[in-house]
């Protein structure tokens, strides 16, 4: 398994420390699975399924009540969050930032976020989802949808929850659109 060099530091840390650096380091499993958090990161040791995210983004998660008696499948979801943002970043995506995420949030009255990886969505929002798979809270509610970071069966899954219609990929947009009161903006 090949690890990134923030990984591989980790992990040469986490094996040498002798306790007299500034680090703390929090070892914890999840069943057989092997996690460490150090320095704002955590990182899931297991090979083949190995991923690093934020400290904030696993405590988070791993609190949310979805995940509540299914840890595997949360560490399973983490890393297949991980690699499709790897591969979205590699062909020149970028998350928004949280300010505009917030700005979106507030114009809209947002409760929810849809579109961006479990890993990386803002707990800002009350409940996230891509396409039918829901990170955590209710699947109802006005969303904002990052559009760019959905796959086309994603984008297909958005219009069906949203009623608005169908994207015409020539045209880049949604065409005939239904109004169902509430604004569900799709970014």
């Amino acid at each position: 398994m090949q690890h990134t060099a923030t990984q591989c530091n980790m992990l040469q840390h986490a094996a040498t420390c002798c306790n007299t650096c500034d680090s703390q380091i929090w070892k914890e499993r999840v069943e057989k699975t092997r996690i460490i958090t150090t320095e704002g990161l955590t990182t899931c040791l297991d090979p083949g399924r190995g991923w690093t995210i934020t400290s904030r983004g696993w405590n988070f998660l791993e609190k949310q009540e979805c995940w509540e008696c299914h840890e595997q499948a949360l560490i399973a979801t983490i890393r297949k969050e991980t690699k499709r943002i790897e591969g979205l970043e590699e062909a020149g995506y970028r998350s928004p930032t949280w300010a505009v995420l917030q700005a979106l949030q507030q114009i809209h009255s947002a409760t929810r976020i849809g579109g961006e990886a479990a890993i990386f969505a803002s707990p800002l929002f009350q409940s996230a989802e891509r396409g039918d798979l829901l990170f955590w809270g209710k699947q109802k509610g006005p969303t904002v949808v990052i559009w760019q970071s959905l796959s086309k069966q994603e984008k297909e899954i958005q219009f069906k929850l949203a009623g608005r219609g169908k994207h015409d990929a020539r045209l880049g947009r949604v065409v005939q659109v239904k109004k169902r009161g509430g604004s569900n903006p799709l970014i």
